[in-house]
């Protein structure tokens, strides 16, 4: 009798657990309210860009807006000239931030050289998965004959690898990120405390 009801349980137990999830590729994700899967990497993944060829030299509406890290929680944005440390444990700090003009050339290159306003693929195999992972997101705007051109991606390096566009990007950012790391300026925000596991 108590091994029956034990079992009994155990099926309405596992009956409840499976019509709240399914594996798909050996990955869970949660049922949608309309009964399809939804992408565990849509809300991760993004390329949205107007067709627009680049001058060749900088123009002085040129900007840019960097996140990244864990959470995107560090943050380069010359839109509003700040730039967001991730502290971890203490939350975040800022600070008022300009590039150079050099810098600001150099950048604008890179970005040129990567085909920054043509579409871009991020999505990879999930043959595997990293835990705390990067998390990244880029935003370049030029205004030009009262029309304002933007390219926004986001992508992640949760599933090990990125696509050459993923890689090309990434490459941008650190580069950026090493040339804020070097400045006064960042070297007055406060330690980060602790770290992500």
């Amino acid at each position: 009798m108590k091994k029956s009801m034990h079992f009994s349980l155990l099926l309405v137990l596992l009956i409840l657990l499976s019509s709240a999830c399914t594996v798909v590729n050996n990955t869970t994700v949660d049922e949608d309210s309309h009964g399809g899967f939804e992408n565990p990497r849509s809300n991760e993944l993004k390329s949205e860009t107007d067709d627009y060829n680049m001058p060749e030299v900088r123009p002085e509406s040129f900007n840019f807006h960097i996140q990244y890290g864990v959470n995107k929680r560090n943050e380069v944005n010359t839109f509003d000239h700040v730039i967001v440390k991730d502290l971890v444990m203490d939350g975040t700090a800022s600070i008022e931030f300009y590039f150079s003009k050099e810098e600001l050339d150099e950048i604008y290159e890179k970005f040129m050289k990567a085909d920054v306003f043509s579409q871009k693929t991020f999505e990879v195999e999930m043959n595997c998965g990293m835990e705390p992972y990067e998390h990244y997101y880029l935003k370049v705007a030029i205004d030009e004959n009262g029309e304002t051109y933007t390219a926004e991606y986001e992508f992640t390096d949760q599933y090990c690898v990125l696509t050459e566009d993923g890689n090309k990007l990434k490459g941008i950012i650190q580069l950026i990120n090493g040339m804020v790391r070097d400045t006064e300026e960042y070297q007055s925000l406060p330690p980060a405390e602790g770290g992500y596991d």
